[in-house]
């Protein structure tokens, strides 16, 4: 799980760390690459028999910052790598940072460049409509939030979406009941979910990635068998 992709941190990694630097983020698809581990997208893991998945990792970015245009594209096409970037399809930047962390505005993708994306192997999901926390949401809040971001991404690059990352990893049982009722295959979670990948399709666990995780730390979280789970309900980002 990544956010943001930067190429000067001096300047660019605001208040709070939801960043990797371009140089640090090639040099994991590097050992990536060493290891011949194999990034997909959900739509493939859909069309495949688990028992053959092996040596794979999917690359998620969440928010969808125009730096994933700048910074992660070119590094994609460089290694012939794809990924999974989940829009939150009314915000035009990443509004609810400002509002709680008073983190500078960072500007999220425009359609161009999502189009642009998509037409190189890129898959989009949904990350809500506005980036609430779920858990604090009444019934109808909850299925504009779920159903209305799929009907905007739907539309907008004409798709079935496919999966839905939860904001700050934040679901329950009924959360997630709404996720698959508003079509989706895939709930994709923080550090909470299950050890198995294949356990919960609607609770994916994954690894966090930030500025600091060096390459013997992502070595581990790659490898398949590791496992630090979030004792609590939601994590913070």
């Amino acid at each position: 799980m990544y956010h943001r992709v930067v190429e000067d941190p001096s300047r660019e990694s605001g208040s709070i760390d939801i960043w990797v630097s371009s140089r640090h983020l090639e040099k994991q698809f590097d050992l990536l690459k060493s290891k011949g581990i194999e990034p997909i997208t959900f739509a493939q893991l859909a069309h495949l028999d688990p028992r053959l998945v092996k040596d794979n990792v999917i690359l998620t970015f969440d928010d969808g910052y125009a730096d994933n245009y700048d910074m992660l594209l070119p590094l994609l096409k460089k290694y012939g790598y794809t990924a999974v970037i989940y829009l939150v399809s009314k915000r035009k930047f990443n509004q609810w940072d400002v509002a709680q962390n008073g983190t500078p505005e960072y500007s999220l993708l425009t359609l161009q460049q999502m189009k642009e994306m998509k037409a190189y192997g890129i898959e989009f999901g949904s990350h809500t409509e506005t980036h609430p926390n779920l858990l604090g949401l009444d019934d109808v809040a909850l299925e504009n939030e779920i159903s209305g971001s799929k009907k905007d991404i739907d539309q907008l690059l004409n798709q079935d979406t496919l999966s839905f990352a939860y904001p700050y990893g934040s679901c329950n049982e009924k959360i997630k009941l709404l996720v698959k009722k508003a079509g989706y295959k895939f709930g994709i979670s923080t550090k909470n979910g299950p050890y198995s990948f294949w356990e919960d399709p609607l609770q994916i666990r994954r690894q966090v990635m930030r500025s600091g995780t060096g390459l013997f730390q992502f070595r581990r979280k790659v490898s398949g068998f590791y496992y630090h789970p979030n004792p609590l309900k939601s994590v913070f980002y």
